[in-house]
């Protein structure tokens, strides 16, 4: 069968509330925009420890974009969007860094958030990490508003201590990991809480640590259609925007909410369940049964991320697009392995092993190779557009002045030949166009030939609506698996 995307049980839980509240009128009232953050645990029995990133963004390179949203903000023109570029990628030693913060945690003595309780985090736009910031240069501010991600790790209230692989993150040296120079304006933690700033050199926790990533942006800073007059801004800074995901996209592991407070257009997102419940409805999965206890075998054998001892991370299910994503080798050099299994693999057991997966496999192989369930037309219409944008990759890739794709043309195409089944398995999955050494907008599937004309019956969005009905499976709490309805 191929069910994109779903597959974690659809039990659910609420522990962490993002708010896009401050907008225009903390603007108006403080003459700086601030947006707020409410993490509540709504768990009866379990500490969660929020671990925020910020990974900063633009480049001071040529040919590559700034900050779009200190551009915006500080109305920089387009005769200087490349020279006044307010880079917020940091670095510290001079490798990338990025910007953590730790919330009651993990000094001796803090535990995270405990069980009913709250914390209430206020995100300035930016603070500076020098007296007077020159938009030329390097390591000048910390951006808080895009991209950031919340890890949220969680451990008994018996234990009383935060997960060991968050206590590890905190217990990093002076050499990976240290304290922001923050010169003004930094974020602020109400009441009792405490938030620790860093700035680290290992990234975003992996993926393969215990713990359940959330994602948010907030603000905008979409471009003015009046960018070419005299004296105005090169992009729109809009703070009454945010963009919010529980990330069960890529892994399942703990129950979350998150919402816009006060909106009444936008509603919350995620699964608000308790860890319990959700804990137990996964091992149901896992183990071959669903809650009412009725045995199943869809995700019976289903491969779990392996963790640094090589063990399976207990309880952790990663989504086929992050199987996928980690299980096909890239290298067009390598013929012979390009396109094939990663060995080792990344997860146990080896998703070439694993019962489910391979059903799922051989199901879209049954549809390529003519079979006529009604499945078939929806999983071939999606393979047909990816396959064509393959060969517009392909063909297209040295027509850097034709294109504007910015590709890298000391760099092979790649893949340089036929695409395997994993390959194109691999970009159906993450829904991703054909664009290795290219722009990230390089080849976009809405822009593939033949595909790009909405008048034609063969066009971009009604394959993108047969995409979106792979992933809507009916009556899942019920077991009735693998029913579509085009």
């Amino acid at each position: 069968m191929l069910h994109l995307r779903r597959i974690a049980p659809a039990t659910l839980l609420a522990l962490f509330s993002l708010v896009g509240g401050g907008g225009t009128g903390a603007a108006a009232q403080t003459g700086f925009p601030e947006m707020t953050i409410k993490i509540y645990n709504n768990s009866d029995d379990f500490n969660i420890y929020p671990l925020i990133s910020f990974p900063g963004q633009g480049s001071l390179k040529d040919g590559e974009p700034g900050d779009k949203w200190m551009q915006g903000f500080f109305g920089v023109t387009q005769n200087r969007i490349n020279i006044d570029k307010y880079a917020s990628s940091l670095t510290m030693n001079d490798v990338p860094a990025v910007t953590r913060m730790y919330v009651n945690c993990c000094k001796a003595g803090e535990n995270g958030i405990p069980p009913g309780g709250s914390v209430t985090i206020t995100l300035p736009l930016y603070s500076p990490l020098v007296d007077t910031i020159d938009p030329k240069k390097a390591n000048q501010l910390i951006e808080w508003w895009q991209g950031g991600n919340v890890n949220i790790y969680a451990s008994p209230k018996s234990v009383n201590q935060p997960p060991a692989a968050l206590k590890a993150h905190w217990d990093e040296g002076d050499n990976v990991q240290r304290k922001a120079d923050i010169k003004s304006r930094p974020p602020g933690c109400a009441g009792t809480a405490k938030c620790y700033i860093f700035l680290a050199t290992t990234g975003n926790p992996i993926a393969n640590e215990p713990q359940q990533l959330v994602e948010f942006t907030l603000g905008a800073a979409p471009t003015n259609p009046d960018r070419g007059k005299q004296g105005q801004p090169f992009y729109l800074f809009d703070p009454n925007n945010v963009d919010y995901d529980v990330s069960y996209v890529n892994t399942a592991y703990l129950p979350v909410v998150m919402e816009p407070v006060g909106n009444p257009l936008m509603g919350w997102v995620g699964s608000p369940s308790r860890i319990g419940a959700f804990s137990a409805a996964i091992d149901d999965f896992l183990d071959g049964k669903l809650k009412n206890g009725q045995p199943i075998t869809l995700g019976e054998g289903w491969p779990l991320l392996k963790g640094s001892d090589g063990k399976a991370v207990p309880r952790k299910i990663p989504s086929a697009l992050e199987i996928f994503a980690q299980s096909v080798v890239s290298d067009a050099d390598n013929p012979s392995k390009d396109g094939t299994w990663v060995d080792p693999p990344h997860f146990i057991p080896a998703p070439k092993n694993s019962p489910p997966f391979s059903r799922l496999i051989q199901q879209w192989k049954h549809c390529r190779n003519g079979a006529t369930v009604p499945i078939c037309g929806a999983i071939n219409d999606v393979t047909d557009l990816i396959v064509a944008n393959y060969k517009n990759y392909a063909a297209n890739y040295n027509n850097n002045a034709v294109t504007k794709w910015s590709c890298d043309q000391k760099q092979k195409p790649h893949p340089q030949r036929t695409p395997t089944d994993l390959q194109l398995l691999q970009h159906l999955y993450g829904w991703q166009p054909f664009n290795e050494h290219c722009a990230a907008d390089a080849n976009l599937l809405q822009f593939t030939p033949s595909y790009d004309d909405p008048s034609k019956v063969r066009n971009y969005q009604r394959v993108k609506n047969a995409f979106d009905q792979l992933q809507a499976w009916v009556d899942v709490e019920n077991a009735k698996y693998g029913v579509f309805h085009p």
